[in-house]
């Protein structure tokens, strides 16, 4: 970290170290157990966009001009980054209760912001690599129509940062 980040890291009260720390090993514990956090999310998006876009969308027409497929997936894209974003803060706070590992993370010199930011963060980021794996999935099955990638970005990260913070 660079001396500037440092010294308004300290005057703002904000443990940057401690916080990169956090965040860092939530990071690396994704994709330490990736079967769980990325694998399984993709497959279940896979099964959806096969089964609703291939398997249904060929039964069903246009729907307001817009093919089925193209019309269900922005629901399974929301969907699988809200349920990876809270299972990520969820899952981390129950497995540290259950390890008996939370206690380190209160006793250390982490305020309540600062530990909302990680449980956040390391939400944001999973649903954000869930994100871009169903986008790459839709790819491959023709039901995406990528017009403003900014937007996309912006929304992923809201919605992943709301469902982290249930």
């Amino acid at each position: 970290m660079s001396d500037a980040i440092k010294k308004i890291g300290a005057h703002m009260g904000i443990n940057w170290m401690g916080l990169y720390m956090l965040i860092s090993r939530d990071v690396k514990r994704i994709f330490r157990v990736w079967v769980q956090t990325i694998a399984s999310p993709l497959i279940s998006a896979t099964l959806y966009i096969f089964i609703f876009g291939k398997v249904v969308g060929s039964r069903i027409d246009e729907i307001a001009g817009v093919p089925y497929i193209t019309f269900v997936f922005p629901g399974i894209l929301a969907m699988n980054i809200l349920s990876s974003a809270f299972m990520h803060s969820s899952s981390t706070t129950n497995f540290q209760r259950f390890m008996k590992t939370i206690q380190e993370v209160l006793v250390a010199p982490f305020s309540h912001i600062e530990m909302i930011v990680w449980l956040v963060a390391g939400g944001v980021v999973r649903g954000l690599l869930i994100a871009f794996g169903v986008l790459g999935i839709g790819i491959f099955f023709g039901a995406v129509t990528f017009a403003h990638p900014f937007v996309f970005l912006f929304y992923a990260v809201a919605v992943a940062c709301i469902f982290s913070l249930l």
